[in-house]
C-alpha cells in the first residue's frame, strides 16, 4: 500500500478527512493499518466534554479520588511544568511581574502581608483563617487610620494577642485577633500583649480601657459593613 494512502485518514463520527496527527494513537487499535482511533480529536474531546456536561458529580468524584491517588506526582509535574514555564520565559515573567505589580501595588502588599501572617500562625500551630478580603474590609473601616495612634499611614497587620503567647488564649491569625496599625506601633508592640504594651510604650495614645471600647466599636462597623 503506497504511503501516502497513511498520511490522511477520513473520521468515522464527523465524516471529515484530515491528516493522520489529527488522529490519537489507541491501543485497542495498535494492530489496524495506522493504530489509530477511529475518531479525530476534535470528535473524541467534543465527546468528552459532552459526557463530563451530563456526569458533572461522577466526573467530580472521580477527578478527586485520582487526584488523591496520585498527589505527590501531579505536585511533581505542576512543579516541573511552572519552573519549566518560568526558565523558557523569564523575561516575560519578570516583565509581567512588574506590570501587575505597578497597577496593584496596595493588593501585592496586603498579600504579602498575609503571606507572613500565614506562615507566623503554622509555626506557631494556632487558628488560620484570616483572608484578603477581610483585611481590605478592616483596612477599609479604619479608613487608613493606624488603630493606636491614629496616623493615615500604610497599615500592617498587627495581631492583639501575639503567636509568641504560644498558649491556649493565642486568638490565631483570624479577623478577630488582628488590627490594622502602623508600622511604628506594630513594630513597637512587637511580641508584647496590648496591656503591657500600653503600659510601657512612649506611643501610647489610648488607655486599656479606650482600647477595648474601640475594638468593640471596629467589630460592630465590620459586621455591618459585612451585613452590607
Amino acid at each position: 500500500m503506497p504511503s501516502s494512502v497513511l498520511l490522511a485518514k477520513v473520521c468515522t463520527k464527523c465524516g471529515q478527512e484530515k491528516p493522520l496527527d489529527g488522529f490519537a494513537h489507541d491501543r485497542t487499535y495498535a494492530t489496524g493499518k495506522d493504530g489509530r482511533h477511529p475518531w479525530c480529536r476534535e470528535c473524541r474531546l467534543e465527546r468528552t466534554r459532552q459526557w463530563r456536561l451530563a456526569n458533572k458529580e461522577q466526573y467530580r468524584q472521580s477527578y478527586l479520588q485520582y487526584y488523591q491517588d496520585n498527589k505527590e506526582q501531579h505536585k511533581a509535574r505542576t512543579k516541573e511544568r511552572s519552573r519549566r514555564v518560568r526558565a523558557e520565559n523569564a523575561e516575560q515573567q519578570r516583565e509581567k511581574t512588574r506590570r501587575y505589580y505597578a497597577t496593584n501595588r496596595e493588593r501585592c502588599r496586603m498579600y504579602g502581608r498575609l503571606g507572613w501572617a500565614r506562615r507566623q500562625a503554622r509555626m506557631a500551630a494556632v487558628p488560620d483563617t484570616l483572608i484578603a478580603e477581610e483585611i481590605s474590609c478592616l483596612f477599609s473601616v479604619q479608613e487608613g487610620r493606624c488603630f493606636y495612634c491614629e496616623e493615615v499611614v500604610a497599615l500592617t497587620i498587627d495581631h492583639i494577642i501575639p503567636f509568641a503567647a504560644k498558649n491556649a488564649m493565642c486568638g490565631g491569625n483570624v479577623l478577630k485577633n488582628v488590627v490594622g496599625a502602623c508600622l511604628s506601633c506594630n513594630s513597637s508592640k512587637n511580641t508584647m500583649s496590648v496591656e503591657l504594651w500600653l503600659a510601657r510604650s512612649e506611643r501610647q495614645t489610648i488607655s486599656l480601657e479606650e482600647f477595648e471600647v474601640k475594638r468593640r466599636q471596629l467589630w460592630a462597623k465590620i459586621g455591618e459593613n459585612s451585613n452590607g
